[in-house]
């Protein structure tokens, strides 16, 4: 039933939000799917690294293996050349003796395995160690310069060969041609030795370089949470934090800019605090959206309530001003709270008389059934709290009530150097006659007012008599309003009990 019920005061932050959540909402959009920054920056230095070490891994190790396949050639091919240039003479002699002692004694080289001498049709003639497979073979060796396998039938182990060959030449004519075969082994070793170093080395550039890109990310990424930090207080109303240390960089710049920003709100807020308890928090929502305030105004649908103490004057009489004051401002903090609960605003106060407006400046279809409960709860509230006063010894106090819907004129009225935000029309006079003319806790409305849609089927009451106006021509067929009609009592009951405990809170 309350439109506005649980509503938070008026407060800065409704006009800031926007603002800084869209603020807030950039800054996260540097952290797509929640991932800190600090990781983010992490993980993308990381992966630079690891792609840059493998880049430069795989470059060193091939050069490596390269250098080494070329220096195993060169030796290869330079002891073939020498042994090839012994054979030569021994070939041409058919010196077989000085052939098997040339392979025999060339074998006992620490890297070569096995030498052969072999003829123009690739037949051996002498041979020393191991060799490639030699039986029927005619053409190149298709082992030559690749490494081979071997398994050493009495230690089954398997070792790494490479084999070459060289021609033998006699008078520029091709005579045979001499193999050699050299152990592998060592330089492979070399490689390997050389790729495990150089992944180590990566493995621990890595880590280092990991430490020191999360430190260094985490550095760099702290004013961004600092900032984040600083709106989130912003955001909840807090402005005295601010983000610590000094820096000369663009950080700096901005954090800076976002500390003048946090003074300007935290003065803004104080004003418009200060002006909300002046003004209506929703008439103070209206007059700070931005609009430069001007007189005038429009025509709107609304209803407005004057609820006046009745014989307050006398009552007032001897009482000290404080206490007078004292007990107006108990009355009205009820009345106010009351009325902005059920989307209403108080319009003035005058005198101990209030002037509530539900309908303007903002729409509201069902002002007048809002402005009925509002009555009713006033009446309520009242009766409840003399209850108090009685069993304090006080005397009660008693409440008139008019209220009336209709058309009227609501803008700004008075002067460009001093205004207020009102509404005047014939309704608005009908409404306070009807609070003078009234009676204690009766609430006094007229025909119009019951034929109101959003209140025929909603509110009980009864005629009461027809009433000549001071300042009408017409008489006025008036109503007395006694309740809600069943179906909306119960929601009824439970806001007014919050109301109560509410009130109670404001005067403890």
């Amino acid at each position: 039933m309350p439109r506005d019920q649980g509503r938070r005061p008026f407060r800065l932050q409704r006009t800031a939000k926007p603002a800084l959540r869209r603020l807030r909402s950039r800054l996260a959009g540097l952290l797509p799917g929640h991932i800190p920054i600090a990781y983010k920056l992490s993980l993308t230095i990381g992966m630079l690294m690891v792609i840059i070490i493998s880049l430069m891994a795989t470059l060193v190790v091939r050069y490596q293996q390269d250098a080494l396949s070329q220096q195993i050639d060169e030796l290869g091919s330079s002891l073939a050349a020498q042994m090839a240039q012994s054979a030569s003479e021994p070939l041409l002699a058919g010196d077989q003796l000085r052939l098997d002692v040339l392979t025999t004694n060339v074998s006992t080289h620490s890297n070569i395995l096995g030498t052969a001498i072999l003829d123009p049709d690739g037949n051996p003639v002498a041979t020393a160690g191991i060799l490639p497979p030699l039986d029927g073979l005619t053409g190149p060796l298709p082992q030559l310069g690749k490494p081979w396998y071997y398994r050493d039938a009495a230690t089954r182990d398997t070792i790494q060969l490479i084999s070459y060959s060289y021609p033998i030449f006699v008078q520029d004519v091709i005579a045979g041609s001499v193999l050699i075969t050299l152990d592998h082994s060592t330089w492979a070793h070399a490689v390997d030795n050389a790729y495990r170093a150089i992944i180590g080395t990566g493995i621990a550039v890595l880590l280092i370089g990991g430490l020191l890109t999360v430190w260094l990310s985490r550095r760099l990424s702290q004013p961004i949470y600092d900032l984040m930090s600083f709106t989130t207080a912003i955001d909840q109303g807090s402005y005295d934090q601010q983000p610590a240390g000094r820096r000369s960089d663009e950080f700096g710049h901005l954090i800076a800019a976002f500390n003048r920003f946090a003074v300007g709100m935290k003065q803004k807020d104080q004003a418009e605090t200060t002006l909300e308890r002046y003004l209506s928090p929703k008439l103070a929502r209206t007059l700070l959206s931005g609009s430069q305030p001007t007189l005038g105004g429009e025509r709107v649908e609304a209803s407005v309530l004057f609820a006046d103490i009745v014989g307050f004057t006398g009552m007032a009489e001897g009482m000290r001003p404080e206490a007078v004051a004292n007990l107006l401002n108990q009355y009205f903090t009820m009345i106010a709270r009351t009325a902005e609960s059920y989307g209403g605003m108080i319009d003035k106060y005058i005198g101990d008389c209030a002037m509530l407006l539900f309908g303007a400046p903002q729409s509201d279809p069902d002002h007048a059934f809002h402005a009925a409960c509002c009555t009713l709860a006033i009446r309520d509230l009242v009766d409840q709290m003399n209850e108090a006063r009685e069993q304090q010894g006080h005397a009660p106090i008693r409440f008139r009530f008019g209220l009336n819907s209709g058309p009227m004129h609501a803008g700004n009225m008075g002067a460009e150097v001093r205004m207020e935000y009102t509404v005047v029309g014939e309704a608005v006079n009908l409404a306070s006659r009807l609070a003078g003319a009234g009676e204690g806790s009766k609430i006094l409305v007229t025909e119009e007012f019951m034929r109101q849609a959003s209140v025929k089927d909603r509110i009980e009451a009864h005629p009461h008599r027809i009433m000549q106006i001071r300042g009408f021509s017409d008489s006025i067929q008036t109503h007395l309003i006694d309740g809600l009609k069943p179906g909306f009592k119960e929601e009824y009951k439970r806001h007014v009990s919050q109301l109560w405990w509410q009130s109670l809170k404001d005067s403890a």
